[in-house]
């Protein structure tokens, strides 16, 4: 190679933003400097060792690696909590114990209870008399087998709204692990379905009228 800076003549940085979501606190910008003099369609590989490789995949020059920014780790859970807060659906978690500890904002609007008025209240907070105990047993053969018997898939239910009025919600569980593998607690997800229920069953009781609404024609005298 020509050129008196260790070998490069034409020399373009690239940044690469690196993010593995399996693992916290991941994502940096990797710099790269590569030597255009000598490369030509590439495929740029950043990992420990960086290199430049040709179309045919042969190894066409050096890329001088000028270091990497980590991003701020602190902006992670920051994003996280804004997140969950901002997401469109309720999104509730709690403990082992079925103790609320987190309730977004779309939350407090489906069920109409405030974050302050959530936090560190139990799950029977929304859920209705007469459907706790199978709520319950569910609930706590999942934290103890770490599944759960639908699979993360959405199911409707009747729920509790602080005014009282009545609630339909499409919800789904899972089981929420720590870092360590143990389970911590269960997330639910959930999107008020009232108005679609409601014009379900107003569909379903006209059918039924309908059905059973003729009036038997009367007979003229012979």
């Amino acid at each position: 190679m020509a050129g008196t800076d260790a070998g490069f003549t034409r020399v373009k940085m690239f940044e690469i933003d690196r993010y593995d979501p399996d693992f916290a606190n991941t994502r940096r910008l990797e710099s790269s400097e590569v030597d255009l003099e000598e490369c030509g369609p590439m495929v740029l590989e950043s990992s420990h060792s960086t290199t430049c490789r040709s179309s045919s995949g042969r190894l066409a020059c050096p890329v001088r690696q000028t270091g990497r920014r980590d991003m701020p780790s602190e902006i992670q859970p920051d994003l996280a909590r804004e997140m969950i807060d901002q997401a469109a659906d309720a999104i509730i978690f709690a403990d082992i114990h079925g103790v609320i500890q987190v309730w977004n904002q779309a939350a407090a609007v489906t069920f109409g209870f405030e974050t302050t008025e959530a936090i560190g209240q139990s799950l029977d907070l929304i859920i209705p008399q007469h459907l706790r105990p199978a709520h319950w047993a569910g609930f706590h053969r999942a934290i103890a087998s770490g599944t759960t018997r639908l699979a993360g898939r959405a199911t409707p239910t009747r729920a509790l709204h602080k005014s009282g009025q009545r609630l339909y919600v499409e919800m789904s569980f899972a089981v929420v692990r720590g870092p360590a593998g143990m389970v911590v607690g269960s997330v639910a997800v959930a999107r008020d379905a009232t108005l679609r229920f409601e014009q379900e069953r107003s569909q379903r009781e006209r059918s039924r009228e309908g059905e059973h609404g003729t009036i038997a024609k009367p007979t003229s005298p012979e």
